[in-house]
């Protein structure tokens, strides 16, 4: 129901525990110094309804302030990945907002929670369990996260993710081939 909700808040999280017990890789609201590619982050989300109504929330993306696309399994930038610490449709605790609450789901496999009734005043929050691609990505690109209804934005957002860019380094294997010649190696 496009136009009823706002995403409020977002955190950032380690995939290091459980749904109620992984560590947070930031503060509330609060982007950290850097994301690392090829690593499974958790990002939570509190949706508030001001209506009621059906909700299927989808997560998207935007690459350096450009046009927001869906995350999905054939994305670029940023897609699901599994977590071997929560499972796919896991319902979500009360972590990052107060007052009413509206339980959820945490999306692991295809940037789309389990799709539900939001209900008038409450918040809910939402998780998903994502990695950043190298291929796509280069040190200092800016991905933000938001929320949709679907296909649809949210009626408002007060705080997105705008998370920076510090891609792993790899070092590459270098293999060396020996040869022999005239009886020695070189």
């Amino acid at each position: 129901m496009a136009g009823t909700n706002t995403q409020t808040h977002f955190r950032l999280r380690n995939d290091d525990g459980g749904e109620g017990n992984a560590s947070w890789a930031a503060a509330l609201d609060a982007n950290p110094a850097g994301v690392n590619c090829g690593v499974t982050y958790r990002v939570r989300f509190a949706i508030l309804n001001s209506v009621g109504g059906p909700f299927a929330p989808t997560l998207y993306y935007s690459l350096n302030g450009g046009a927001y696309f869906r995350v999905g399994t054939s994305s670029n930038v940023v897609r699901p990945h599994a977590s071997a610490l929560v499972a796919d449709g896991e319902t979500t605790t009360q972590q990052i907002t107060a007052g009413d609450f509206l339980a959820s789901s945490i999306d692991t496999v295809d940037g789309a929670v389990v799709p539900f009734s939001a209900s008038a005043g409450k918040s809910a929050e939402i998780e998903f369990s994502v990695q950043f691609r190298s291929v796509d990505l280069a040190n200092g690109n800016t991905v933000a996260l938001r929320v949709y209804d679907s296909a649809s934005p949210l009626s408002g957002y007060s705080a997105t993710p705008a998370l920076v860019v510090a891609k792993l380094s790899r070092i590459p294997l270098v293999a060396r081939r020996r040869r022999v010649v005239g009886g020695g190696v070189s």
